[in-house]
């Protein structure tokens, strides 16, 4: 069996550049071909037009995410199965969902997936976020290279295998985003991953080890995202985290996030 799904032309581009655009998933059409350039069989397209973007999930895991999927909710089991192909191919096993709108996950549990995290997303303007100072003997500073294997430990202490970043991921983020650490001398307690995104500040990670948490780390991190974000002029604060997660829910509430309406949800292969 072949995928009806092909490796997209320079041409096949502009045609899903569009979709992509209003996704904001890339800021510009360069960026956009850039990121293909570097692995080409990443975005697919077939003779409908249906398209899909392909990632690793993880680099210590063999799921590859659908990073998008563009076709009519009747087509998608038919895309998954054909992204399934490009999978095993490039020697990955399952397949991991975009976040996906609750109400739009049937059309892949029909395509034999099932959901594996309910997720709520939160904001909050960046002057409605409490400010709070780190606790004596820790200091905020800006992540480099030399600081990926304390990032790490910080993952491995905070996430399960499915939501961990392991080195080669904290990496490709050094490049991408703003990582914030909270460090007592060499130690890394904390840290936060930011971006901008369609003028909001998007918070992608918050995390403190469990040994030093309930020292204020967490809401230290956070105001150091809200001053970034109004120096950057941003409209809000954006983030996700998992809807069963209490401790982090209750922290954001405290520090001045609202959830927004809905809920999401990732799904993986059965």
């Amino acid at each position: 069996m072949s995928a009806a799904l092909r490796e997209a032309s320079d041409k096949d581009l502009a045609t899903i550049w569009p979709a992509a655009r209003a996704a904001h998933l890339f800021s510009t059409a360069d960026e956009f071909r850039a990121w293909r350039d570097l692995a080409p069989w990443r975005v697919r397209i077939d003779e409908r037009g249906d398209a899909a973007l392909l990632v690793p999930w993880r680099s210590h895991m063999d799921l590859l995410a659908l990073k998008a999927l563009w076709c009519s909710p009747g087509r998608v089991p038919r895309l998954l199965d054909d992204v399934r192909v490009v999978a095993r191919g490039h020697g990955f096993s399952r397949l991991v969902s975009p976040l996906l709108a609750e109400e739009a996950v049937r059309p892949y549990l029909r395509g034999g997936m099932e959901v594996r995290e309910e997720i709520v997303a939160l904001r909050a303007a960046p002057s409605a976020i409490t400010r709070a100072t780190p606790p004596d003997g820790v200091r905020l500073r800006r992540a480099s290279i030399g600081d990926v294997k304390g990032i790490a430990a910080v993952e491995a202490a905070c996430f399960d295998e499915f939501w961990r970043h392991e080195a080669d991921d904290i990496r490709r983020e050094l490049a991408d985003a703003r990582l914030t650490l909270a460090c007592e001398g060499r130690a890394v307690l904390g840290y936060t991953l930011s971006g901008v995104s369609q003028g909001n500040v998007t918070l992608g990670r918050l995390a403190v080890a469990p040994a030093a948490q309930r020292r204020g780390i967490a809401r230290a991190l956070l105001s150091d995202v809200a001053e970034y974000a109004e120096r950057y002029g941003a409209q809000a604060v954006t983030l996700c985290t998992q809807g069963d997660n209490a401790a982090s829910r209750g922290l954001y509430a405290v520090c001045g996030f609202r959830q927004l309406p809905g809920r999401l949800v990732i799904a993986v292969d059965r």
